[in-house]
């Protein structure tokens, strides 16, 4: 910072043209108008929650990104956890407690916190990588996915649009039963 005379994210804004192809990794630290040009420009702040919990980074300003319609997806380089659902959960319950309200990923009635992080996640993900977002799963392209146990006590007595809840709020890692590559 001090060579660059100016902020990381400020930096940025001032000398790169960020642009949906850009991520931005524990950009937590920011002020108002780096958090507005941030979500301006198109690019994805990338959260670690729980790697930022671990360091004591404090909070990501979701809320505010949010509203000025910033892109942001989750990630993990974490030598504490590498859990998506964790990660997760620890986002949406941090904002909840900073903002102090509930349903905070949520942009309308109805909408679903786990649903939203984990689509938000993939499909920044996918745009980073120079990539459409339209397809979940396109047809021809490799495949990486985590195996979840049908059985497992957070999912009982659970419907099936709820289950990814579930998933995010109630499970531990003994759901996984293993990763498809």
């Amino acid at each position: 910072m001090k060579a660059l005379k100016q902020r990381p994210v400020e930096w940025l804004l001032n000398h790169v043209e960020l642009n949906e192809r850009h991520n931005l990794v524990h950009a937590t630290h920011m002020t108002e108008s780096e958090t507005d040009g941030l979500a301006a420009s198109g690019a994805t702040a990338v959260l670690c929650p729980s790697t930022e919990g671990n360091l004591g980074d404090g909070f990501f300003p979701l809320g505010r990104y949010m509203q000025q319609k910033g892109r942001w997806a989750l990630g993990s380089d974490s030598h504490i956890s590498v859990n998506l659902a964790e990660d997760l959960r620890w986002l949406d319950y941090g904002q909840r407690l900073l903002q102090r309200k509930r349903n905070v990923l949520c942009r309308k009635p109805g909408d679903d916190s786990a649903v939203i992080g984990i689509t938000e996640s993939w499909q920044r993900g996918r745009l980073a990588a120079g990539r459409t977002a339209a397809d979940f799963f396109p047809v021809g392209e490799h495949f990486t996915g985590v195996v979840l146990d049908p059985n497992h006590d957070c999912f009982n007595e659970k419907a099936p649009e709820r289950r990814l809840s579930a998933y995010v709020y109630a499970s531990d890692p003994s759901v996984h039963l293993r990763v498809i590559t």
